[in-house]
């Protein structure tokens, strides 16, 4: 068991340019996975030429990469959804710490 919290994006190879994605979320002192998102299957598309002109200009690049990423409103919830798992631990944790 860990004791932080654990997102973990999967990405396989769908076709040319395109990869399914998987999310899985392991919250802290647990061996259990939660899998996010849609059950069948959900397609991530990169644009690699868009993404290799802006190789050079890190902030351009990574807001390319995360809209690609996250285009599909299934992904974006699923992430939405760890994060607040994350944000709810965190405020009944916070005030032990204190």
């Amino acid at each position: 068991m860990v004791a932080y919290a654990d997102l973990e994006i999967g990405l396989h190879r769908w076709d040319a340019n395109g990869y399914t994605i998987d999310l899985r979320y392991s919250q802290p002192d647990s061996d259990a996975d939660i899998r996010l998102g849609r059950s069948d299957t959900t397609l991530v598309r990169f644009d690699f030429a868009a993404l290799q002109a802006a190789a050079l200009d890190p902030a351009a690049y990574g807001k390319l990469l995360s809209a690609q990423l996250f285009a599909d409103s299934s992904v974006q919830s699923a992430f939405a959804q760890a994060r607040t798992i994350v944000y709810a631990r965190l405020i009944l944790v916070l005030p032990q710490l204190w």
